[in-house]
């Protein structure tokens, strides 16, 4: 997916709030140029609330360091 600005991020969460995670063509009208899906795995890879990208990218460090040293 073509890289997608803050204020499109905002608007795609606030999209979510209003009309829920199953109508994806639907918030995508209102994303000029982005259809459902791309819409849908947005959310789900990268703005979801209760995705936890620290304890992960911890994980990934540690295991490169460790392979570096």
């Amino acid at each position: 997916m073509m890289y997608m600005c803050a204020c499109k991020n905002r608007l795609l969460v606030q999209l979510v709030g209003e009309h829920g995670l199953r109508k994806w063509s639907h918030i995508a009208e209102n994303l000029p140029g982005r259809i459902g899906k791309q819409c849908r795995e947005r959310w789900h890879n990268h703005l979801k609330p209760d995705i936890k990208v620290n304890s992960y990218l911890s994980y990934y460090i540690h295991i490169l360091l460790s392979l570096i040293a």
